[in-house]
């Protein structure tokens, strides 16, 4: 009799122990994670097309000690060969910009992951040297211009529903721009009217909170699709069939508890991006486990999942990092052209920031990282943000404008 009753609950243990491990839960509810419907016109856009046509010509330094090295600190000749070497890719960029037909929701961009291409730092770079190359011989108009255009396709690339690969691109020609511009910012011969017009310009181009938003549901889709399959009517589905699923075969992985994990992630990223900057909430890292050490027992049911979301959700958390960095970079060159305007008009740099207010702003850029103006001593001719630390230490001076992400710093003399 004893022996039945063990051999009962041994294998009423077992039964449980093997529903905890097999079972999954239900989908979880995410309409509020869905993307807009995609754009399914018949008329494919051509922009895919043209920058691939870019990045294809584009051709790195053949210098390798100058890819540690900031664009302005290279010679006159080493400019011109690299700016000359990318005269095609540097064409092909104007008529990408120009191009009417974008349509950054289309599924023909999820054809190709354009934004994992190898030449994207080579093209980068040279686009950064047009600037310093500009600059060196005086043309300041063509430099400036060479900068917008880095800034414009940052803000193009950040909008494109497709591949997590794009947003990254646009947030590296994002800091690309900013450090091209605060360098020719530094010292300009172009006139206040055209500065007027280029600050505008610059401005258009600022980072928006309602893009990353609408990216991280972008993203939740792309790893909905990759852990549970295509939904009906699924965008990923039409032209990127070979996109499935690579995780039914691993043992405990539930596909339904992984999607649930990443459901709440995202949605607190999202609330993230509205906030100041900061460290990533505790509450992520109790959900997932800190970078590298998933959360939960080892040897849990969904072990596998949970590995996963761990490695793929801090990712994402990466972006608001890079978000408040931008920020602070975008402020920091817009209050810099205020700044030069100011000197222009004055013959002398403002003695305090409010000076600008109301000639050159309507209210100044703030600092993302304190919702304040930003930091200025005019005695050194610095111009920064408290940055990713959240202290003021007097700003980093550097021939390399904005290199400290601790304190993103411009100079403006």
């Amino acid at each position: 009799m004893n022996f039945l009753l063990v051999l009962s609950l041994a294998v009423f243990s077992l039964t449980v122990v093997a529903w905890v491990y097999v079972r999954d839960g239900a989908l979880p509810w995410d309409t509020d994670l869905q993307s807009a419907p995609a754009i399914t016109s018949s008329v494919v856009p051509q922009a895919p097309a043209r920058l691939r046509l870019a990045l294809d010509a584009a051709r790195p330094t053949d210098a390798a000690d100058l890819v540690l090295r900031s664009p302005w600190q290279w010679d006159t000749p080493a400019l011109a060969r690299l700016v000359a070497a990318n005269a095609p890719a540097f064409d092909n960029i104007k008529d990408l910009l120009g191009e009417d037909d974008w349509q950054p929701r289309h599924p023909a961009w999820k054809t190709l992951d354009l934004g994992s291409h190898e030449h994207w730092q080579a093209l980068g770079m040279a686009k950064e040297a047009a600037v310093a190359y500009y600059a060196r011989l005086g043309q300041d108009e063509s430099a400036m211009q060479a900068g917008m255009e880095l800034a414009a396709m940052a803000k193009q690339l950040q909008s494109i529903d497709a591949w997590p690969s794009y947003y990254n691109r646009g947030v590296e020609w994002h800091e690309r721009a900013c450090k091209a511009i605060a360098g020719l910012l530094r010292q300009t011969s172009l006139s206040a009217s055209s500065l007027v017009v280029m600050q505008a310009e610059f401005e258009r181009h600022s980072p928006s909170e309602a893009m990353l938003k609408e990216r991280l549901n972008g993203y939740y889709e792309f790893e909905r699709r990759l852990i549970v399959g295509p939904r009906r009517d699924d965008p990923w589905d039409q032209p990127a069939a070979s996109l499935t699923a690579d995780h039914t075969n691993r043992l405990f992985f539930k596909p339904n508890h992984t999607l649930s994990l990443f459901a709440s992630s995202i949605r607190e990223l999202k609330d993230q991006v509205s906030k100041a900057p900061s460290a990533t909430s505790g509450q992520l890292t109790r959900r997932i486990g800190p970078p590298g050490r998933p959360a939960g027992f080892p040897g849990g049911p969904n072990r596998s999942g949970r590995r996963y979301a761990n490695d793929r959700i801090w990712r994402y958390a990466g972006l608001i990092e890079h978000f408040g960095l931008q920020r602070a970079r975008h402020a920091l060159v817009l209050t810099l052209f205020g700044v030069r305007r100011f000197t222009i008009d004055h013959g002398a740099p403002p003695r305090r920031l409010d000076e600008l207010v109301p000639g050159y702003f309507t209210t100044l850029p703030a600092d993302p990282y304190t919702s304040e103006p930003l930091r200025y001593d005019p005695a050194r001719g610095l111009l920064y943000s408290v940055g990713m630390d959240f202290k003021s230490n007097g700003g980093h001076a550097n021939d390399e404008p904005l290199s400290d992400n601790n304190e993103p710093t411009v100079m403006i003399r």
